[in-house]
C-alpha cells in the first residue's frame, strides 16, 4: 500500500503549505512552552544548576515530541479506514523535528549564558533570548516569503516576539 503524501509530488503548493505551517506551528508552540519551563524552574528554583535547568529543557522538548509522534500516529490510525503500512508511522517522527530544533536552539542559549556566567539565571536567560531570536527568525522569514517590506518584516517579527512573551507569561500565571 502506498503511502500517497509521500509517493505525490510535495511540489504542490497545498502540500508545501501544509509542511511549512505545520514546521513553523511546532516551533512556535515548542518555544512557547520551552520559555514557560524555563521561567517556571527559574521561580520555583527545581534547578540549582545550568545542568539541571538543560535536562528540564530536554526533558520538555523530548517529552513533548513523543507526545507528537505518539498523536500524530494514533490519529492516522483512528481516522484511516484501511491498514497503515509501518512506515508511514515511522516517519511521523520527522514531524517532531522542530520540537527538538526549539531544544537543541534553548540548549545554544543556555549554554552561551554558562559560558559567560555558570549561573541558573543566565543559563536561563540565554535560553530565554535564543528562542526569542528562534521566533523572530521564523517570523521574518514568513514574512520575507510574502514579499513584505524590511519595516512591516520588522514590525511583524516582534509582534511574534511579544506575542511569545505575553503567551508564556499567561502559561506560568495559571501554571501550565
Amino acid at each position: 500500500m502506498k503511502d500517497t503524501a509521500r509517493d505525490e509530488k510535495l511540489s504542490h503548493p497545498i502540500l508545501k503549505w501544509a509542511n511549512q505551517t505545520h514546521n513553523v506551528e511546532l516551533t512556535l508552540y515548542g518555544s512557547i512552552t520551552l520559555v514557560a519551563v524555563i521561567i517556571a524552574v527559574r521561580i520555583e528554583r527545581n534547578a540549582e544548576t545550568p545542568l539541571g535547568l538543560m535536562v528540564a529543557i530536554w526533558a520538555t522538548a523530548l517529552g513533548l515530541s513523543i507526545a507528537h509522534v505518539f498523536a500524530v500516529a494514533m490519529s492516522r490510525r483512528i481516522a484511516s479506514p484501511i491498514p497503515i503500512p509501518l512506515m508511514t508511522y515511522i516517519r511521523t517522527f520527522n514531524r517532531s523535528l522542530p520540537l527538538l530544533i526549539a531544544g537543541i536552539v534553548a540548549t545554544a542559549g543556555a549554554l552561551i549564558g554558562t559560558a559567560i556566567n555558570p549561573t541558573v539565571t543566565l543559563a536561563a536567560r540565554g535560553a530565554d533570548f535564543a528562542l526569542s531570536a528562534l521566533c523572530f527568525s521564523v517570523a521574518w522569514l514568513g514574512a520575507t516569503a510574502h514579499g513584505l517590506p524590511t519595516r512591516r518584516k520588522l514590525v511583524f517579527a516582534s509582534i511574534i516576539v511579544i506575542v511569545l512573551a505575553v503567551v508564556t507569561q499567561i502559561k506560568v500565571l495559571i501554571g501550565i
